[in-house]
């Protein structure tokens, strides 16, 4: 008896060393099919680093190794958000966070999944479940106390808090929760997602020296740094939108154009990337007066952006409505910029601070004191 008490035992221990010299195969196979999915990214082959990234999924799922799978399904997300695929991006974020609360899962990986779903539903207009998972998030990390090693999510958390209040249009708030974020950081050299959204907080706030000095103190840091090509155009953008401000239509004609130049090249022409300074170049075309090539910009501009995220729009929306407006098709202007202003609306409030600033351009315009 002893015998076969021991021989079934020996087996049990075969079987389960066989079962883990194939999870660390599988592991072992999944990490190098990350390395090459992380490099078809960086040259912007997103087909082959999703397909690259799916083979690491299923060797990562097979090894159970669910740590390694939800980063996998954030590394997805992430494609699927520059792709502006968001029913992909939230599906891969959700599983993210299932796999990261799974046993060998990470709870700071859960946290981080939750923080990129805030952001996702903020990019969509959808602030309820935005601050929902934000928060979430939040508590996740008070729970594990001050982890240094969990800066780098707490930095990421307190950025996207911080767009979250930049988008409902509580400005100092969002300063604030920058501020916060700053005692975090860690990672990125140029700090662009942190200092992009410090930069559009201080436009709105009417600070347009503050945020010229940080795009250009940004540009400066991405061309030390040998940044990739999205690193130039976040940076071009911000410094286009202060040209904007001060009335330099030349400089921010330019470099709007780069802007377009970088996501039509690296993303594809009808990506949001490419559409966004697209639409800004027909606003520059427009406040000089080119009113023709200002219609043909915001009007392609709006059509990529309401069939991928109507929200996103509402800028655009507002541009293209004026332009209409001047050309003398007016009821059209009307139409675009009154729903410019129901996006805010309907997602925030009539008190949210750019709703009140279209409907003031739909009074001037109907009583003949616009002024560019």
């Amino acid at each position: 008896m002893r015998t076969i008490a021991w021989l079934i035992s020996w087996t049990a221990f075969l079987s389960s060393s066989c079962s883990r010299v194939a999870e660390m195969k599988n592991e072992s196979d999944g990490e190098a099919l990350v390395i090459e999915a992380q490099a078809a990214k960086d040259r912007y082959d997103f087909d082959e680093a999703i397909a690259k990234f799916r083979a690491a999924l299923d060797k990562f799922e097979k090894a159970g190794s669910y740590e390694r799978s939800a980063w996998v399904h954030l590394s997805l997300a992430d494609l699927h958000r520059v792709r502006s695929e968001y029913d992909q991006q939230l599906a891969e974020l959700e599983a993210a966070y299932q796999d990261a609360t799974r046993d060998r899962g990470s709870p700071a990986l859960a946290a981080a999944a939750l923080c990129h779903t805030a952001s996702h539903f903020n990019s969509l207009g959808r602030p309820v479940e935005a601050w929902d998972r934000l928060r979430a998030a939040f508590a996740i990390l008070q729970h594990n106390g001050a982890n240094v090693q969990w800066g780098s999510i707490r930095y990421m958390c307190q950025q996207i808090e911080g767009s979250l209040y930049l988008s409902q249009g509580d400005y100092r708030d969002a300063l604030a929760a920058l501020d916060m974020a700053e005692q975090n950081w860690g990672g990125d050299p140029c700090r662009l997602s942190i200092e992009n959204t410090r930069g559009f907080t201080e436009l709105r706030l009417g600070n347009t020296e503050r945020a010229e000095k940080i795009y250009r103190d940004m540009d400066a840091c991405v061309q030390r740094n040998g940044s990739k090509p999205e690193g130039k155009a976040i940076a071009s953008y911000g410094m286009a939108e202060v040209a904007l401000k001060k009335g330099d239509l030349e400089e921010a004609l330019k470099l709007f154009t780069t802007c377009y130049e970088i996501g039509k090249s690296n993303i594809g022409e009808g990506s949001m990337a490419a559409a966004w300074p697209y639409g800004e170049i027909g606003h520059v075309c427009r406040r000089m007066g080119r009113l023709d090539e200002a219609l043909e910009h915001g009007t392609r501009a709006v059509a990529i952006m309401e069939r991928k995220n109507p929200y996103a729009a509402m800028e655009q929306l507002e541009n293209l409505g004026v332009t209409l407006y001047l050309l003398g098709r007016k009821e059209e202007g009307l139409a675009r910029l009154r729903k410019s202003a129901a996006l805010r609306e309907e997602a925030f409030s009539a008190a949210h601070p750019e709703a009140i600033r279209v409907r003031k351009v739909i009074a001037d315009l109907e009583a003949g004191t616009f002024v560019e």
